[in-house]
């Protein structure tokens, strides 16, 4: 994907994640991966944000084109009719799209280069969905973990009490139980913060918490010589990619019961490996604060992981397939290599020695899936979570913080607390005991959750620092400090003076920063 982009200047990142949620969205939609000891129907979406003329939909057209070509000749093992587009969503009403999961039987992928269109303009301002005219992403929630989307008509409910009694449900009338549902929305940075930031700070209901977002910029095209990489060598390896999942373990592949592919899994050291894993990222949580956006996100390892460490390991079987189509020539393989070594710079470490084995391996039979996640995609998936999931979290966090509503309201909290509280700093006790000052904050935002959002949003702007203390063995306090007033940065005391802060309420000045929070008072 990293030499694809050099030769067109397209974002790497916009084609790696195109090319997965594609992929993704041709698998079984029985297949699933048990990383934490139960199994994870995990979907691959991705959301794609960049400034206008960045490549967005020259990046995703190439290989829905590639893509809907396999379709056409393998319409047997396709999903849907080809005169539907097959399983590949656009576009619509939300009615069209509960159609197109019945009439696919639960496959689908929403896919555009531009995805503003797609997103509801109602559901920032006022919660809700226009269903008569944009797809409700709210009710496709449960299908991002494999299950189904909850919507039944008055029709639909007469058809199957009239069918009750022979015991057969038409299938227009019974929704799929499990679908198959990938998303890749590519869209303008304008649609990122006036719908996906003021959707989150309007109605927190998960979403983002399913979605892999990414942000890229256009670079330098490659040499006119290099113009000629993506149909000599990147489409033919799509091709023969999409091809082999599809008649292998794709939604109508002969696929058995007892197969391997059906259920991936680790082996005994690695679940281990994974489990002390996700008692770090909860142990995260409770030694330094985050939002609830980053806390429910860090608890999404489980989800995010399976999904890329599957994708991970099919690669792993699929690329000595693809390349077979290239022929045995050194040339073909010196390029087959330089490819997959640029993939792995980007999305992970995988072994560039096994890759360059398996790429000199032609093969050119059906891989034999032996449905064990390797060590090396379990990686992958751990550094993806990293590096990509939990940044575009903390992303949507800051772009909250500034631009949502949170913002005007936490303010005038922070002048509150910062005026009524002289001195080095508090805790949680002290402001619930302040009694009247508080009163005036606004409306039900203020309670626990919201003192925590309140005390980041006065570290975010260097005004102090949390500290914990343990009192017992049980009991853990958790203090804010404020800093030296004289020690602020300027920004800091600027920011002190547009909510009418005065520089008394730090208290006299400190010779030396504290090394000992502010202990409670005690009613006497």
């Amino acid at each position: 994907m990293e030499a694809w982009s050099r030769s067109t200047g397209m974002p790497t990142v916009f084609y790696y994640d195109a090319f997965c949620a594609l992929l993704m969205g041709l698998l079984h939609k029985e297949i699933a991966v048990d990383v934490a000891g139960y199994p994870c129907r995990s979907r691959y979406w991705t959301i794609g944000t960049a400034r206008p003329g960045s490549g967005k939909s020259p990046a995703v057209d190439p290989m829905l084109e590639c893509l809907r070509a396999v379709l056409e000749e393998n319409p047997h093992l396709a999903a849907g009719c080809g005169w539907d587009k097959f399983h590949l969503l656009g576009p619509g009403t939300h009615c069209a799209a509960i159609d197109k999961l019945k009439v696919t039987d639960g496959y689908a992928t929403l896919v555009a280069g531009e995805g503003g269109p797609l997103l509801c303009p109602a559901f920032p301002q006022n919660g809700t969905w226009n269903q008569a005219t944009h797809i409700n992403l709210a009710r496709f929630l449960d299908s991002a973990t494999g299950g189904e989307v909850p919507w039944e008509t008055a029709i639909d409910r007469k058809a199957r009490k009239d069918s009750a009694e022979d015991r057969v449900v038409p299938m227009k009338a019974m929704p799929p139980q499990k679908t198959n549902v990938t998303i890749a929305l590519l869209q303008q940075l304008s649609v990122w913060h006036n719908w996906w930031v003021a959707s989150e700070v309007r109605s927190q209901i998960g979403l983002p918490q399913r979605c892999m977002f990414s942000f890229g910029a256009l670079r330098d095209p490659g040499p006119p010589r290099l113009q000629a990489f993506e149909k000599q060598v990147v489409m033919p390896i799509l091709r023969r990619i999409f091809e082999v999942v599809l008649k292998s373990i794709g939604g109508k592949a002969p696929l058995a019961t007892d197969a391997p592919a059906r259920e991936w899994k680790l082996t005994p050291a690695l679940k281990e490996v994974f489990h002390a894993y996700r008692l770090a990222c909860r142990d995260v949580t409770k030694r330094t604060f985050f939002s609830k956006t980053l806390v429910s996100g860090l608890h999404k390892a489980p989800y995010w992981v399976s999904a890329v460490a599957l994708f991970g390991t099919l690669l792993e079987g699929l690329w000595p397939v693809a390349c077979g189509r290239l022929g045995c020539t050194r040339t073909a393989r010196a390029r087959v290599c330089d490819m997959c070594v640029c993939v792995v710079a980007f999305v992970g470490p995988w072994s560039t020695g096994w890759l360059g084995q398996q790429a000199t391996r032609i093969q050119a039979s059906l891989p034999a899936w032996s449905g064990q996640l390797s060590a090396e995609a379990l990686k992958m998936g751990t550094l993806c979570f990293q590096e990509r999931f939990l940044y575009g979290l903390a992303v949507l966090e800051v772009d909250m913080r500034k631009h949502g509503r949170l913002t005007r309201r936490g303010v005038e909290a922070m002048a509150e607390v910062l005026r009524t509280l002289v001195g080095s700093g508090w805790c949680a006790e002290w402001t619930r005991r302040c009694g009247p000052p508080f009163r005036n904050l606004p409306g039900p935002m203020w309670g626990a959750a919201a003192y925590e959002e309140v005390m980041a949003l006065l570290v975010e702007r260097g005004l102090g620092e949390i500290r914990e203390q343990r009192l017992t063995q049980e009991q853990l306090l958790r203090v804010f400090v404020k800093g030296a007033f004289t020690a602020l940065s300027q920004e800091a005391k600027e920011a002190l003076k547009d909510m009418g802060v005065p520089s008394w309420s730090f208290g006299p000045p400190r010779r030396a920063a504290t090394t000992e929070p502010p202990r409670p008072r005690h009613a006497g």
